[in-house]
């Protein structure tokens, strides 16, 4: 205790003394004003990182279900390589029944936006799918900024392999009569006939996907890929049902977690947006 008294008479003192000392008051206050001054960099900084923090956890989750793109039996070249071939069966027992495939890279500010639906439609599944003999949701994501030691991007060379693929996938939502027939084929075409020429272009951009930086690809691109008896009567391209890109830009009204989840929900089991009427 005579310890504790001790230490706070002396602090008692110095009070006492910037009290009754005239000139030492506005001294304090412009050390103040300049040490303010002076952290304010740091500040910024502090404020900047929180930001960054946000970012690369939201893009934590992209790479929490990211196919290895690295070796010739790499995940990502597996699949492409089966959706190509039509190999459904490999899908299902390798990959999963139905999933959705995004390409995402970590400057993609609607990438990051999107999150929070898969999580929301992850969570409340059972709640948000009535039918219990759906399958389960899956999603898979390629990082198409992701580099090897080089500084060549890995997920490029892998789309070069397979640009068949993906000029199937645009002849199909893109020039076939069933898929621009109103009453068919790629139901956001039938269904939002305003923005028809712009996913029609985003889609087109898939024949560009493995050129430079900036050009072809758009993030977040998703595939929603449904291997499944009924998924293979849909309208698809080597069993791809629906395409669709920032799915918020097709959400009315307010745009949060639940509305993104019910959007991903219509997408599963193909309502409103996503009513493929083709074989129904």
């Amino acid at each position: 205790m005579k310890v504790l008294r001790a230490i706070g008479g002396f602090f008692a003192k110095i009070g006492r003394w910037i009290a009754n000392t005239a000139w030492i008051q506005p001294l304090l206050i412009v050390g103040g004003i300049f040490g303010i001054i002076f952290s304010i960099p740091y500040i910024k900084k502090g404020i900047e990182g929180l930001q960054a923090d946000t970012t690369d956890y939201n893009y934590q989750y992209y790479s929490n279900h990211a196919l290895g793109l690295t070796g010739e039996n790499s995940k990502a070249e597996k699949l492409l390589t089966y959706l190509e071939n039509e190999e459904f069966k490999l899908i299902e027992e390798e990959f999963a029944p139905k999933f959705f495939l995004t390409f995402v890279e970590k400057s993609c500010a609607n990438c990051k936006e999107c999150v929070a639906g898969y999580k929301a439609f992850s969570s409340n599944f059972n709640s948000l799918v009535s039918d219990k003999d759906e399958a389960k949701f899956k999603l898979y994501t390629i990082l198409v900024d992701k580099k090897d030691s080089d500084g060549n991007y890995l997920a490029k060379d892998i789309m070069k392999n397979h640009q068949e693929l993906f000029d199937d996938i645009v002849e199909t939502y893109c020039e076939s009569t069933e898929a621009t027939d109103p009453n068919k084929g790629y139901s956001l075409y039938k269904n939002q006939s305003s923005s028809k020429s712009s996913l029609m272009e985003k889609i087109k951009g898939l024949q560009n996907a493995t050129q430079d930086e900036g050009s072809g690809l758009s993030t977040p691109t998703t595939f929603m890929i449904d291997v499944t008896e009924k998924g293979r009567t849909k309208f698809n391209a080597h069993g791809i049902t629906s395409i669709f890109f920032n799915y918020n830009d097709f959400i009315s009204g307010d745009i949060n977690k639940t509305t993104k989840s019910y959007l991903l929900r219509d997408c599963w089991t193909y309502q409103n947006l996503f009513d493929i009427s083709k074989n129904d």
